[in-house]
């Protein structure tokens, strides 16, 4: 048989998708060195306390009972069984493991979460001491009263792959933890030197993840969930510096006082993309004005007109580089438009090179012999899907630092 020189096989996997460039190293030992020895570039990476995915593979790991075969397992652990495992590591007694040791390149992310269910429960009505101790033992009591018989079990762990509408799985013998697993198997997939990301997303606010010990992200966007401040500040050590500064962030916030908004790694990237969770009523023009950003997008949630007109005058005050943009979806860009004469000096003015069918005539304001803002209609990013949607919004609000002249004023 013919043997494949090295340099073309190189050549070949260098080609490669990730994931199927791992399954072909994972079936042929004498390749793995050389899947371990090439960059790896991902469109998509997106890590999870329990998986994680490429470019819409998800890797992941669930914990399973092991039947006993002659004894019939009671419901409880029969049920993880029947709803194919459960996310994380169990006890041998078919609890959840929270005790998760701290390996080296692991990170932890704002706090362990430990007997969720229990804190969840737990409201202390009083300041007191004696209040909260009663609040405590009637919470006590009324887990002690519905707890499930104790039962030695052995858990062990089910890896999958689904890609292209296809699943093969893997069974760990057991005394193996996901913990451990993911990290081995991350670092069997990524191999052992910088990886290129376009976009990180981390799908998590709390517990552990789990880094191979020599791979470095190269991350051009990054995209995180709520407690997004804590989450940077724990995955700096695994991103290359040569991701610095970033392309986007995209953050999903509750409030307009959100540390994430103070955060270097935010403030010194290009764009910013804003998901407002909670908090629709906020202050949130303090909080936007203070963003360097070139580019900041409000992707979910809407801001009145009086704080969009507060965010124009911050930026009157403090002019922003020709190009600065701030966007946000609404259902009603027209109102808005109609509205900025209200609360802002403007012009109605015609930007012909951002002119937009729907909304022809926008807003101008001078600021300098050299700056104005403009603000007009335009089309959302995601624009054919949020025409499909009975509440969608197809069209946005786009404020933009442009040079003097790009308006023309009209009547």
């Amino acid at each position: 048989m013919t043997q494949i020189n090295e340099d073309v096989l190189k050549g070949i996997f260098s080609f490669l998708e990730p994931n199927t460039r791992y399954i072909i190293a994972a079936r042929c030992p004498s390749l793995r060195p050389i899947h371990k020895s090439l960059p790896i570039h991902i469109d998509h990476l997106k890590l999870s306390p329990s998986s994680f995915s490429i470019n819409g593979s998800i890797h992941a790991f669930h914990s399973m009972i092991q039947d006993t075969g002659d004894q019939k397992l009671p419901r409880h652990l029969q049920e993880i069984n029947d709803n194919y495992g459960v996310p994380y590591d169990l006890t041998s007694t078919g609890k959840r493991d929270d005790d998760a040791d701290l390996l080296f390149q692991d990170v932890q992310v704002g706090g362990i979460r430990f007997a969720q269910n229990f804190i969840d429960q737990f409201n202390v009505n009083s300041g007191s001491l004696e209040g909260q101790m009663t609040e405590f033992i009637r919470v006590a009591a009324s887990m002690r009263g519905g707890r499930d018989p104790v039962v030695q079990c052995t858990p062990y762990i089910e890896y999958t792959l689904s890609r292209n509408h296809q699943m093969s799985a893997v069974t760990y013998p057991p005394g193996n933890r996901i913990r451990h697993a993911i990290r081995r198997h991350l670092g069997n997939v990524l191999g052992n030197g910088e990886v290129s990301v376009r976009l990180l997303e981390i799908g998590c606010q709390d517990g552990v993840l789990r880094f191979p010990g020599d791979v470095k992200f190269r991350v051009q966007e990054i995209k995180l969930r709520r407690n997004g401040n804590a989450v940077l500040h724990a995955i700096r050590p695994v991103i290359s510096e040569r991701s610095f500064p970033l392309q986007k962030v995209s953050i999903l916030v509750q409030e307009a006082g959100d540390p994430v908004f103070q955060n270097q790694v935010v403030k010194a990237s290009g764009a910013v993309d804003i998901r407002i969770d909670y908090d629709p009523d906020g202050n949130w023009a303090e909080a936007l004005k203070k963003l360097p950003n070139k580019i900041v997008h409000l992707a979910i949630g809407e801001i009145p007109i009086e704080q969009l007109g507060e965010l124009a005058f911050g930026w009157m005050e403090n002019p922003r580089m020709v190009g600065s943009k701030f966007s946000m979806p609404s259902r009603d860009v027209a109102t808005i438009l109609e509205r900025a004469a209200e609360v802002l000096p403007v012009c109605n003015a015609t930007i012909e090179n951002r002119r937009c069918d729907e909304f022809p005539v926008g807003a101008s304001i001078q600021i300098s012999e050299d700056l104005e803002i403009n603000i007009y209609g335009a089309m959302a990013p995601n624009h054919e899907k949020e025409l499909l949607k009975p509440n969608g919004k197809p069209w946005m609000i786009v404020m933009e630092s442009m040079a003097f002249g790009s308006a023309a004023p009209c009547g």
